[in-house]
């Protein structure tokens, strides 16, 4: 098994380096640090927490093709990589947060991904690349440093041709949110089906991340409130791509689509108690230790071996959680292989 920590928008730039260093003393294998518009540097803390660690590898969660320029991005993941000594990964994915604000809709975004990817990768093994995209474009571009090792590129994304990209192109796929094994066996048939159209076989031990929140609570109901606004966020996100709902065989209040349908997210925050349990047990692990660990024995039974966590719980402050996961659930599900 190798275990991942999501560090979030929750912490700052100031506590992710020192959360960085907590969970490489807690038995982690990597930290993937979150990108969010109008919050701290991704790349910065991972620059801190590259120069506070020694074994953890360090993932962005993620990097995209829209709001940064893909060469800009493959310098920024050198860079790291050369600071920690060939620990960095780099996540790409199709973002969204803050796009609004700044005025950004992209067009194509899985065109303009499979560009990006091709091309970053192309730079990070020290070629001369061009490309046009209608997004970006690179010109005989070359990177003026070079990662200390080979950089795993990781597309991160729950949608079915983003997902079939990376199976395709990417060294990995990262499904995110799917904890409901029906829900993430689609997601790798998804990237099965990519990398099948390249001439290779899916290997989900080793390509595949499932990245799943988490609430660990022995209160359930405290566990799932914990995780509601996560989900209420997501529903008004992906609306109307509902077909979820579909594969769990739910319905939703009609007030719910209401909400979701006028992108209604304040409204959305205010009635998330009509969000079905079934839901949130789908998108996320919640419970006690032991009930957490039989959740995730369900995608290792789909052949999961890289399980990468975002913390969560009632007050805000993830990293009792993470230190909850790794002393109390990582144990109990080493021992069960």
């Amino acid at each position: 098994m190798q275990w991942g920590i999501g560090l979030g928008k929750a912490l700052d730039s100031r506590q992710v380096p020192r959360a960085a260093v907590r969970a490489e003393e807690l038995g982690y294998d990597e930290a993937w640090i979150s990108n969010e518009r109008f919050h701290r540097d991704m790349f910065v803390v991972m620059g801190a927490a590259a120069a506070l660690t020694r074994s953890l590898r360090l993932g962005t969660f993620v990097a995209d093709p829209f709001t940064v320029h893909p060469a800009v991005t493959a310098a920024a993941i050198a860079t790291v990589d050369s600071l920690s000594e060939g620990r960095a990964i780099l996540g790409l994915g199709a973002g969204g947060t803050g796009f609004s604000q700044i005025g950004l809709r992209p067009r194509r975004p899985v065109a303009s991904m499979s560009t990006a990817l091709d091309a970053v990768k192309g730079l990070l093994r020290g070629e001369r690349v061009t490309a046009d995209d209608a997004h970006f474009e690179m010109h005989d571009a070359v990177l003026e440093l070079s990662p200390a090792g080979d950089v795993p590129v990781v597309l991160a994304s729950q949608s079915p041709k983003m997902l079939a990209l990376g199976g395709r192109a990417a060294d990995q796929v990262m499904i995110s949110t799917f904890a409901d094994p029906r829900l993430f066996g689609l997601a790798v048939g998804w990237a099965g089906d990519g990398a099948a159209e390249a001439g290779r076989e899916l290997d989900v031990a080793e390509q595949v991340i499932a990245r799943i929140d988490v609430a660990i609570d022995d209160d359930l109901d405290r566990a799932r409130d914990a995780l509601r606004p996560l989900i209420g966020y997501l529903l008004v996100l992906l609306h109307p791509n509902w077909f979820f709902l579909d594969t769990l065989e739910l319905r939703l209040p009609d007030e719910l689509h209401e909400i979701a349908r006028n992108r209604d997210f304040v409204g959305m925050r205010a009635r998330l108690g009509l969000i079905p349990e079934e839901l949130i047990e789908a998108f996320g692990w919640v419970g006690g230790p032991t009930r957490v660990a039989e959740q995730i024995g369900r995608l290792l039974e789909l052949g999961v071996r890289r399980v990468v966590v975002l913390p969560h719980s009632p007050d805000g402050d993830p990293i009792p959680t993470m230190e909850a996961f790794a002393s109390r659930v990582m144990p109990l599900v080493e021992r069960s292989l």
